[in-house]
């Protein structure tokens, strides 16, 4: 490897690394708190706690998850063929992830009334608004076979399958013990549908980037030459000497 390849390889390795603790300290803080509501401990300071913890686990993901993001098309280099089945699914499942987050959103705020019970559905709305944008571009970059879209989707959605996993696991012990006057159990839709919609299409978006032909088709799309290359240069056979 070149010396100026090796080192942009290298700030892609910290930046995965950086990106993948952000990542991790907001999906440890809510899986944190879960487990804590689902075993019945004391759910104060689960918050920095499960954030520090995150952020290791998201930094290690985003570390073993870095060769993805050398995956894909480079700058200037064009389509070279249409995205395999897997990657429209895959891309399919990120904007149903976006749906199903609009969808509990708007049921929350449909079942709580007016005053002050809505202004952390107000603030949690102003949240899935960026993501909303967060992943209109992740699915554009899958559709173009970017690896860092690549890499940002198997990360970002492995670490939301674990924290849907733990909301899961504390609404079954929420019903085991009967809570009540919980605003995320009195709500119109059944308490298990939405960890369950998100652990699902989690986890489906991750195997689906993993699988063998969204392997090769972002393989084959990084093959392509760039856009400004010679297409004449390195082609042909050399002329034989005159004799």
């Amino acid at each position: 490897m070149r010396p100026v390849a090796a080192r942009r390889a290298g700030w892609n390795t910290v930046g995965a690394v950086l990106a993948g603790a952000a990542m991790g300290s907001a999906s440890g803080a809510i899986t944190a708190c879960e487990v804590s509501a689902a075993l019945a401990w004391e759910v104060g300071g689960c918050v920095p706690t499960g954030a520090a913890k995150g952020a290791v686990g998201g930094a290690l993901l985003g570390l073993v998850a870095a060769p993805l993001g050398r995956s894909g098309r480079r700058r200037r280099q064009p389509a070279a063929h249409r995205p395999a089945a897997t990657t429209w699914a895959a891309a399919g499942l990120v904007l149903a992830a976006l749906a199903a987050a609009v969808w509990v959103w708007t049921a929350e705020w449909g079942a709580t009334e007016g005053g002050l019970e809505r202004f952390p559905l107000f603030y949690a709305g102003l949240g899935i608004a960026g993501g909303a944008v967060v992943l209109l571009v992740l699915t554009w970059g899958l559709l173009g076979r970017r690896g860092w879209a690549r890499w940002a989707a198997v990360v970002g959605f492995a670490l939301a399958a674990v924290a849907a996993l733990a909301a899961l696991l504390a609404a079954l012990a929420a019903l085991d013990v009967g809570v009540t006057g919980n605003l995320w159990l009195n709500q119109p839709l059944p308490e298990l549908v939405p960890p369950v919609v998100f652990l699902v299409v989690s986890v489906a978006v991750v195997v689906l980037l993993l699988v063998p032909p969204t392997a090769r088709d972002f393989s084959a799309a990084r093959q392509a030459p760039l856009r400004d290359a010679d297409p004449h240069q390195g082609s042909g056979s050399p002329k034989a000497p005159g004799r």
